[in-house]
Formats: structure tokens, sequence, C-alpha cells
């Protein structure tokens, strides 16, 4: 594979539109154009998007027939999407809590049975849950308004009057309200819609969100809440007359770290207090939480004092790589990337190979408008090294695995990829140096899960700002059993293999000797295996790669 990295400045028919325009105006004036099928599909494009982002977090399935937003939502799925947001299902599922009613589907029975153990849901009469019964807007609010603690008993709403105060909470604002006829049957879209606001709303008597509270019952992973730009505010940062009250480093951090992640462009800082140097202390703070978040691109600073010289107003404006539409519609193809390809189940390294071949297998190595970035990695398909970790970063965090950008220098060239974290242990992964420039459908695998000593001797990076990667168990040719010890081992995996009808190796050495792999190594090896096999090679081709200590062979 060449070598190759980022460069030094990283962080940087006329007729048919006449025709058209003319039938604009026509029906515009004649009265024949209604705005309602524009809307109806902007509201089904965001409803899609929320869709993606309950599935991303974990929240919300589909079907064998995909979401089926148009489908009225029925009793059973409505309540399995309560005992979801109420952060309750793997408890639900673990419990089998037992119910009296006869017409709840086998699968279902956990969460209907948590539910009414827990008083928060009830049949139609007869030992009937009436699961198939299909669901009004009324009943969903409701179950919208216990989810943030909201309940009935205690007077906070009655049941007739649930969509009014969603209204009131800021679950739906008026001009959706309007939209939704409670007279009529909710659609699983509504119910979409529904779900996803309330997730940001504050939960009764709390400063915690919806959201805020699934992470702390550990439903939802918070890597994915901030992946998606919604970090909680930090609760010990206060803010009087549009400015942050900041007083020490680690409130200025964490209050950057929620900028970057909310893709904020200004803050204004009441600096008053503060101990150290705030200057220092901001740069280096976007620097780090940039490794987490992936998209700045560099700050201007003001700040102002009083007569004593005395700083009394702090002014940070962030920089980022890329527009806010841009920002946008990033975020909503890799929502839709997760909701595609990330299974129920997976683990977190099974997860990260899914990602990583899905970067690598759809991105080429070049210089795109966006190159820098994961726009340009995962919309415009072609980008350099940093696309692709920024990309790896996106993505990995919002399927909720712990992931960070690494930069550096390989062979004296800038340089970035990734750091994993995997069952408390950390890994290099490097998707571009796993993309051979200039080769088409070629997937490597040299650069997944490697250790600190596997890039040392040629990669340089500040080792201090990072974890030790020191594991090799999820190293991608042990997991794939691959891994062999050194020419005598892979002389007999090899003659195995042949005799079961394989003409294809791949495999790691861990005693790797590039000796052994020049032509008359290969040479020497190919009699050997020949005598093994007892038959002639007619041909064969072979790669080396010394780095890493692989070699794949094709034999004929």
């Amino acid at each position: 594979m060449s070598s190759r990295a980022c460069s030094n400045d990283m962080i940087r028919g006329e007729r048919m539109k006449s025709a058209i325009s003319i039938l604009l105006s026509i029906c515009l004036v004649t009265g024949l154009f209604y705005p309602v099928p524009i809307y109806a599909v902007s509201v089904q494009t965001e409803i899609e998007f929320f869709a993606d982002c309950l599935k991303t977090l974990g929240l919300f399935e589909g079907t064998d027939k995909g979401y089926e937003l148009d489908r009225n939502s029925t009793r059973v799925e409505s309540a399995v999407m309560l005992t979801r947001l109420l952060g309750k299902e793997e408890e639900a599922l673990s419990l089998r809590l037992t119910h009296p009613f006869t017409d709840v589907p086998v699968w279902a029975n956990p969460y209907i049975g948590y539910l009414y153990q827990k008083r928060l849901t009830k049949g139609i009469g007869n030992n009937l849950f009436g699961s198939d019964q299909l669901t009004t807007p009324v009943q969903y609010a409701a179950f919208i308004l216990r989810s943030l603690g909201y309940t009935e008993e205690k007077g906070d709403f009655t049941y007739f009057q649930a969509l009014e105060k969603i209204l009131e909470l800021g679950v739906l604002e008026r001009s959706e309200a309007e939209d939704i006829d409670k007279d009529k049957l909710l659609t699983r879209g509504e119910m979409v819609q529904f779900s996803y606001k309330a997730l940001w709303c504050h939960a009764k008597q709390s400063d915690d969100r919806l959201v805020d509270r699934l992470i702390n019952y550990g439903a939802v992973s918070e890597l994915c809440v901030n992946a998606l730009g919604k970090p909680k505010f930090p609760s010990d940062i206060s803010v009087f007359n549009n400015r942050y009250i900041v007083k020490t480093q680690v409130q200025l951090d964490e209050l950057i770290k929620w900028a970057l992640f909310s893709r904020m462009d200004h803050l204004l800082i009441n600096p008053l207090g503060y101990t150290g140097d705030i200057h220092q202390d901001a740069n280096d703070s976007l620097k780090k939480n940039d490794s987490f978040a992936g998209m700045y691109n560099g700050a201007d600073f003001k700040w102002l004092t009083d007569t004593k010289g005395s700083m009394i107003q702090y002014e940070i404006t962030i920089r980022y790589t890329m527009s806010s539409f841009e920002k946008q519609e990033l975020l909503r193809h890799a929502c839709r990337v997760i909701a595609s390809e990330i299974q129920s189940g997976m683990t977190d390294m099974e997860k990260e190979l899914v990602i990583h071949d899905y970067v690598v297998n759809r991105t080429v190595y070049g210089y795109s408008e966006h190159a820098y970035d994961a726009y340009g990695a995962l919309i415009q398909k072609e980008s350099v090294c940093q696309g692709y970790s920024r990309a790896m970063l996106l993505l990995l965090s919002l399927s909720g695995v712990y992931c960070m950008e690494v930069v550096g220098t390989d062979e004296d060239t800038s340089h970035s990829w990734n750091i994993v974290r995997l069952d408390d242990e950390y890994y290099h992964v490097d998707a571009s140096f796993d993309d051979p420039i200039g080769v088409k459908n070629v997937l490597r695998h040299y650069y997944f899960n490697v250790t600190d000593k596997d890039l040392e001797s040629y990669r340089v990076w500040e080792r201090s700002n990072y974890p030790v990667c020191a594991s090799e168990k999820y190293n991608y040719y042990n997991i794939t059993g691959t891994t062999v010890k050194d020419r005598v081992e892979l002389l007999e995996r090899i003659a195995m293999g042949f005799s079961e009808g394989k003409r294809t190796f791949e495999y790691r050495l861990t005693n790797y000797d590039k000796e052994d792999y020049t032509p008359e190594g290969m040479r020497e090896f190919i009699h050997e295996l020949s005598s093994k096999i007892k038959g002639n090679i007619l041909s064969y081709s072979w790669v080396p790669y010394d780095k890493m200590g692989v070699v794949h062979i094709t034999l004929k």
C-alpha cells in the first residue's frame, strides 16, 4: 500500500428551466398549485430522520416491511414504545412480569406485564388488552406524559387534555399540534414524532431531560446523544445576561465540549474570578474535545477588560469545517447508515468492523471539497486521512462505541487515525490505510485494532494525550483465526487449506521475517508447499505487507 496522509493544512438544460418557470407561474395564477404536497414530503422526510435517530438510540425498531410510518399504530406497539421511553425495556425483558390479558402476542408479554404491574396501562375489559386496537393521538400523548413522570392520579393532567399538556410542555410546537387530528388514529410516524420530541423535554420537576434519564438508566448511549448534537448542558455552569459564568478550567472544558457537540459557533463568557490562563485553557480544550466532536476548524477570541485591567468578558467564535446545512445533511446520512447497517445485539467490536468496512468500501482517497472532514468521506465519498478518521469517529459514536481521533505523523508526514475502546481496552484503527490508493474493490484489515507497538517504529503521536493501546484481543487476525506464529505454521495452515479446496490465503505472522517473502524466499516456500501437498502448483502470486507482518498468497 502506498503511504499517504493529510497535508499540514488538515484543519482547513436552460429550456427546461424556462418551461418549468412558465408552468409554475400558470399554476400560481390559476390556483392549481397547492403547497400541501410539498409540505407533506418535507414532514415525512423529517419523520424518517426522527425514526433513524430513535433506531440509532435503540428506542425504535421497524418491521419486516421497514418503518411503516404511514400505518396506524396499535396499542401494543405504543405500549412497547412507552416501556422504552421509560428506560425499562431491559428490566421488563428480565423480570417478565405477568398480566391478565389473553390477547397479547407472546413477544409483547414482558412489556405489557411490566406496564400493567407498574400501573402504567390498563386493559379494555374482559381480560383483554386490546393489542390490535389502534391508538389515538390522545392515548399516546398520555403515554408520553407518563414517561416524563406526569400522572393523572396526582392531577398533573386529565386524559382528554393530554394533547394540550404536551403542547404546554413543549413536546410539540403549536404548528405541529395543529396538524394532528385528535379524533383520528395515530400513525406510526406520529408516534415517532411524539417520542423523538419528548426526548429533549425535561422530566417533571427535574433538570434532566427524558434522554438524560435514559442515559442514567443505561438505556441509551451518551456517546450517541452527543453525536446527535444534543449534549446535556453542564449542570454546574450558570447563565446571566446571556453570558456563561465560568470560574475554573474544568467548567471551561465542560462548556466548550458542550458547544462543540451542539455545533454552537459563539460563546460569551463572564470570566470574573477565573483561576488560570483562560486563553490557553480555551485553546487546549478546543483541540482536545475536537478529538471526540470532529468538526472544529479554528476559533477567534476577543475579550474586554475594565479600567484595572481585569478581564470582564471573554468571547469565543468557533469555526467548523462545514456549514449548518452540511452538518444537518451529514447527520441525516450518518443516522441512516447506522440504522441500516447496525443490528440489534451486535457487540462493540462487531459494530466497529461493520463501520470500518462501510467507510473503506464507500470512500476513495482524494481531494474533494470536504477532503478533511466526514462530509467528504460520507457524502462526497472522497477524502484524505482526516476525512476517513472523522467519518469513523461520527459513525462509531452514533453506534455507542467510544472513539477518538488521533493526530500525528506517519513516516514524518501528517496523518490522522482513530483509537477505539472495547471491553475497557484501547486499540488503534486506521480506515484510510486499509483502503489502498488506486485499487478498487479491495478491503484490507491491516490496521484494524492494532497496538502502540505495532505502530511506534514509523508513527509518532503525542502519547500523553491518548490512552495506551496494548491489547491484541480484538486484532482482526486474532478474531478471524488467521494469526500464525511463524513461517512453519503458515506452511502447515496453507497446506491444510489447500487440501480443503482453498486457494487464497491471508495470514498475519507474530514472528515475521520479510526475507521469507522476497521472490527467492517465496520460491523456496512454494517448493516446500508442493512437497507437503504432494502435487504441483502451476502458478502463484503473493503480496507481503511488511509493516504489519501480513502476507497474501494465491495459488493455482
